[in-house]
């Protein structure tokens, strides 16, 4: 796993804490969005994203490949947006 963030910070096997780090400095407006990617995936396209809306809403989207498993969901606040990366990147 590689954490990226909006001034591209890079941060390998990010932790739980490191990503709930991450999201404060999206809520706090420090970054925008932050980007989880597998390196390993060789079509370089198995990502989980979030960005901080100007409202507070998040939009959270993750692909497995392809682009038929392209996913977006809006998060309500960033509490919701933090659990839904956390479970991509490093499960329950």
């Amino acid at each position: 796993m590689r954490a990226i963030t909006e001034d591209e910070h890079h941060y390998d096997d990010p932790s739980p804490e490191l990503l709930h780090i991450l999201f404060t400095d999206m809520e706090a407006r420090r970054s925008g969005f932050l980007i989880v990617e597998r390196p390993a995936d060789p079509s370089g396209q198995s990502y989980v994203q979030a960005l901080r809306r100007s409202d507070g809403s998040y939009v959270v989207e993750h692909r497995e490949g392809t682009p038929q498993s392209h996913v977006a969901q809006t998060a309500e606040g960033m509490d919701e947006a933090y659990r839904m990366v956390r479970l991509w990147a490093v499960g329950p």
